[in-house]
């Protein structure tokens, strides 16, 4: 089965501030997709030959809600402020759990620097 072109979203993520970006897969009709089986990546790259700057997991970084279609994504503050780009590419691949792959979402990332450090 061909899948639909990726939903583009771009996002922002603070350096040393807790990051999430959450999403519900839906079908057409906007009913959620039961995502139970899944496995998900989330990768970030400076550019798409360069290599991997982070990438999160289901149980590293990524939940996902079973019947209910969502997909947390997560980054600690500690995690934001190790990253080095200021500008990068990001894409979220689904694996349905019988093997079929596909990219649900990409987009442009942008890391910015945080002006608030080390508060307590």
């Amino acid at each position: 089965m061909a899948q639909a072109k990726p939903a583009e979203y771009n996002i922002f993520i603070r350096k040393e501030a807790d990051w999430e970006f959450n999403l519900t897969y839906r079908d057409e009709s906007k009913n959620p997709i039961d995502v139970t089986g899944y496995s998900a990546w989330l990768t970030i790259r400076e550019d798409y030959e360069q290599p991997v700057e982070k990438q999160l997991t289901v149980g590293s970084g990524i939940t996902l809600g079973g019947a209910a279609g969502t997909i947390d994504c997560a980054l600690s503050d500690t995690e934001t402020a190790a990253l080095k780009i200021e500008k990068g590419v990001y894409d979220l691949l689904l694996d349905d759990g019988s093997g079929q792959r596909f990219v649900l979402v990409e987009g442009v990332v942008t890391v910015g620097r945080a002006v608030t450090r080390g508060a307590t």
